[in-house]
């Protein structure tokens, strides 16, 4: 995370002696705490006194100045004022590193994140008729992201002298898609697919830093156009990212690389179809110290799938993909002298012609005439063109 501050130049932490952290402390509890109150629970006649740092991790976290405190019975009810977290650790720094990502299930509210095999895509329609017949369906999909976040933050004289976040993993999309649409349409839509939330800490000599991790995964859909009989379209990819933000008296990006890969599995399409699908997996993931310092980490990989009718019969698939990312901080709570950062980036993007595709059969478009010699009559006819003007020309042997 960096060659400026390292471990060894904080040989020990050092906390400001007014500080209380109501999660350590055996006497006091943390009973409510809310807007500018908090009330404790008390042991054994415990206090606290004006003017001291309350600090605890519950609540999403809190670093509260007490300035009147009173007494009721087992009870501390104390009216506080947010502070920094400068203001209760002088010196001390801690780099911790997280995993999150969706297990194989999707829902809107998740327990702590498991690294798994990802969110399942299996039946997902995208668009139905005013009927409800599901007329595009990704039959077989599955999203996989499990980036690993890496924190480090460093104070020296009351000040922060490091702070950095950086994620870095593979995003992977495996997607077969069926349409049929017999009529044109004009479709768009969203899915959101998973949305997680993962609470960490770091800790800073008895300080706990709480740190949330939010991830949101969202899936695009853009359809248009029609198809004579039911057709699929796959698509295959892994996306490598890597990306972050680096303070040391001013802000610098770490981490930009970018990798993309393609597999095109094999597509099939009806005879006449005209049809375009794009998908686009928007992912956000977003690293929260006590609920008001944000890093933002928006990790967008998009592809298109669009099929085009080049002369029957005859298509030409394209396939386009690309990874772009922004990330920005808001500083809160941490401390005054960390200005705000954002920055847009955007990564390579590729695409990939992957026709024109002749049908592997012949396909039947129509017929006329029969044996005979009269008009549109043939007797062994042995040759057929096209001309320019659209005429069919046959050579026939008896007649």
């Amino acid at each position: 995370l960096g060659d400026v501050y390292k471990r060894q130049d904080y040989p020990e932490t050092v906390i400001a002696r007014d500080v209380i952290v109501v999660d350590d402390d055996p006497a006091l509890r943390l009973h409510d705490i809310s807007g500018g109150e908090l009330v404790l629970e008390r042991l054994g006649g415990a206090t606290v006194s004006e003017g001291a740092l309350l600090v605890g991790s519950a609540g999403g976290g809190y670093i509260r100045r007490a300035r009147v405190v009173e007494a009721d019975g087992g009870l501390l009810r104390i009216k506080a004022e947010p502070r920094f977290l400068t203001d209760a650790v002088i010196s001390g720094c801690d780099d911790r590193r997280f995993r999150i990502g969706p297990g194989s299930a999707a829902s809107p509210e998740a327990p702590p994140l498991i690294s798994g095999a990802g969110i399942s895509l299996d039946g997902l329609v995208l668009y139905r008729t005013e009927e409800g017949y599901p007329a595009v369906t990704i039959e077989r999909g599955s999203i996989s992201f499990a980036p690993a976040v890496d924190v480090g933050i460093a104070f020296f004289a009351r000040r922060v002298t490091r702070f950095s976040v950086s994620a870095e993993g593979e995003l992977g999309i495996d997607l077969d898609i069926r349409a049929d649409l017999p009529s044109a349409v004009r479709h768009s839509g969203t899915s959101r697919v998973a949305s997680l939330r993962q609470p960490a800490e770091m800790k800073i000599g008895n300080v706990p830093v709480p740190v949330m991790l939010e991830l949101d995964v969202l899936l695009d859909s853009a359809i248009e156009g029609s198809t004579t009989e039911p057709c699929a379209a796959g698509y295959e990819g892994s996306h490598t990212f890597s990306a972050g933000i680096y303070y040391s008296g001013t802000w610098r990006e770490t981490g930009a690389g970018t990798g993309l890969e393609f597999d095109l599995p094999a597509m099939s399409i009806g005879p006449l179809s005209d049809c375009s699908i794009s998908i686009t997996v928007h992912t956000e993931l977003r690293v929260s110290f006590y609920s008001a310092d944000t890093v933002t980490f928006g990790i967008d990989p998009w592809i298109s799938a669009r099929c085009e009718i080049v002369h029957f019969p005859v298509w030409r698939w394209r396939l386009a993909g690309g990874l772009s990312m922004t990330r920005g901080f808001s500083p809160g709570m941490i401390s005054r002298t960390v200005p705000g950062f954002a920055a847009p980036a955007a990564a390579d993007s590729v695409t990939l012609g992957s026709g024109p595709y002749e049908a592997d059969d012949y396909i039947f478009v129509r017929e006329w005439g029969g044996t005979g010699s009269g008009r549109s009559g043939f007797d062994q006819p042995r040759g057929i063109a096209a001309g320019r003007q659209g005429n069919i020309y046959v050579t026939d042997q008896n007649n």
